[in-house]
């Protein structure tokens, strides 16, 4: 999903050849299809999927590979069947969308600086909150002995974070924001985008992994699935994502290049990573402020994230211009 060309490195935010001013629901409207799509046809096929394994697991023994997967929650199958459906619809939509070689990453040399950059400020960002976390919390160390086992939990997590943060930055900001920007006005697209951006990371259902699984069964995780937000909703949580959403489409915004985005998102997702393999909680709670050794589950780092959005909000300030 990378862009080679360097003339496509500053996208166009528009789709399907629009002009400023000029709006269309079409991307909108795939983008749900794909979406709700995806979660009908993982509910419908996921029944006889789990039958059909369940069948192989009875006829191979207890230590075949079938029996291990039948072993497998059915709410899984519902969700890996969604996950497939949804790559395959997703990878159609961005040639709908003509993004294919344009979704914006510029790796020239301004464009890796601002990775870098954008980088260390989502490490610095979150960092704030870690020596706070060892006030509130009761947090212990538990670090690689070795230093090359440190450094290769380092280059692991980065490298992690890196690749989600592309996949996740190609699709959120490359392809959905500008749906939204070719379907509505600026703040609303920066809003409704950053929301669905917020939604997807809830993605935990109430279901009773003791029931029976019949035939609609699949219909009913899957439409557990679609609300997964409200079942498993925290306040803190989402309102994190959500501005994390809104401060990402900004970067963009500022920036058009994908890369700075990918920068400031891998940089939290490395700290977060880290910091949860790095340190455990011996009994304290989380805290309203600070969380939990999640991070980004309380307000203090609602008022970082408010900052930096209200400090890209702002107009860039213009050069003076000398007289002669």
């Amino acid at each position: 999903m990378s862009d080679s060309n360097p003339d496509t490195a500053v996208p166009a935010l528009k789709l399907f050849g629009l002009r400023e001013g000029k709006y269309s629901y079409r991307g909108l409207l795939w983008f749900a299809g794909v979406y709700l799509g995806a979660f009908l046809l993982a509910g419908l096929l996921a029944p006889p999927l789990y039958a059909l394994v369940g069948w192989l697991a009875e006829r191979g023994g207890e230590e075949s590979l079938w029996a291990y997967l039948h072993s497998k929650p059915f709410d899984r199958y519902v969700d890996r069947v969604r996950m497939l459906a949804t790559a395959v619809a997703v990878l159609w939509l961005i040639r709908y969308c003509g993004l294919w070689g344009r979704f914006g990453f510029d790796w020239s040399r301004n464009g890796t600086r601002q990775f870098l950059w954008a980088f260390a400020a989502g490490v610095i960002m979150l960092g704030l909150m870690l020596p706070l976390q060892f006030v509130f919390l009761d947090l212990q160390w538990q670090l690689p002995r070795a230093f090359p086992g440190l450094l290769q939990a380092l280059l692991a997590a980065v490298l992690a974070a890196s690749l989600l943060s592309w996949l996740e930055e190609a699709i959120f900001r490359g392809m959905l924001l500008r749906i939204f920007w070719t379907a509505f006005a600026r703040w609303t697209a920066i809003l409704l985008s950053a929301f669905v951006f917020a939604i997807v990371h809830f993605k935990r259902v109430p279901w009773d992994r003791d029931a029976e699984v019949g035939l609609w069964s699949g219909l009913e995780v899957a439409g557990m699935g679609v609300f997964s937000f409200i079942y498993t909703f925290e306040l803190f949580h989402f309102v994190n994502l959500l501005l994390a959403g809104i401060l990402l489409n900004l970067v963009f915004l500022r920036t058009r290049n994908l890369a700075a985005c990918m920068g400031l998102h891998a940089g939290w997702v490395t700290v977060r990573g880290l910091w949860g393999d790095w340190v455990v909680v011996a009994e304290s709670p989380a805290t309203v402020w600070v969380g939990s050794r999640g991070v980004v589950d309380g307000i203090l780092p609602i008022f970082i994230l408010l900052a930096v959005i209200v400090w890209l909000a702002l107009p860039p300030a213009s050069k003076p211009v000398s007289v002669h």
